[in-house]
């Protein structure tokens, strides 16, 4: 599968359990619109409990993962000597997001061999790795102030961070800085519709 150019899944999910929590340290949530574009496969195998294979009502455990890259955005760094200056600098993302789940579904063979298939649910779970890269051209900012930003971040919000099973960390080097945020997220499916052709 692929997707251009769409705001980040489940954004208003996304902003309902963190967008409090952002905004009270100063990151402004909208980023949560930024636009994204990802690509991604997706791995099942069906089991038919009837008569007949490839008729009627199955059981399928599906496997997938999605890799995606949200739209830059710009970020005003502080400066390395004086704090009362800002640079504006770029920041980017990722993600990679990994899942499995189990599904209910019917397939339909026509004939002439076609097929016609409804994954009617699917319930699953995953993980999934955000990581937010910050650059700045001008070579003066104070990417360890940062670090310590996200490290006292952490620290205030432990509880809030483990209440979503979430973890958060960070590294930098004298030009850039990465957030790393790894986070359980659900994998479901529902209404899948697909053609096919039964050999």
């Amino acid at each position: 599968n692929f997707s251009a150019k769409n705001k980040v899944p489940f954004n208003g999910l996304a902003k309902l359990f963190v967008g409090d929590l952002l905004e009270d340290e100063g990151v402004n949530s909208d980023f949560l619109n930024t636009k994204i574009s990802s690509y991604g496969f997706n791995f099942q195998f069906k089991y038919f409990p009837g008569a007949g294979a490839l008729h009627g009502f199955y059981l399928t455990p599906y496997f997938g993962f999605q890799n995606g890259k949200m739209d830059d955005f710009t970020f005003d760094f502080p400066d390395s000597n004086d704090p009362s200056i800002e640079h504006e600098g770029r920041v980017g993302a990722k993600f990679n997001y990994f899942g499995a789940g189990i599904g209910l579904g019917n397939q339909f063979v026509f004939g002439n061999g076609f097929t016609m298939d409804i994954l009617w649910v699917g319930l699953g779970w995953g993980m999934n790795k955000l990581t937010i890269n910050g650059t700045d051209p001008s070579g003066d900012v104070n990417y360890e102030e940062i670090h310590n930003d996200v490290q006292q971040f952490r620290q205030d919000n432990a509880v809030a961070i483990e209440d979503l099973y979430a973890k958060v960390n960070s590294s930098y080097t004298s030009n850039s800085i990465d957030i790393i945020v790894k986070h359980p997220f659900p994998y479901v499916k529902l209404l899948n519709f697909s053609l096919g052709f039964a050999f």
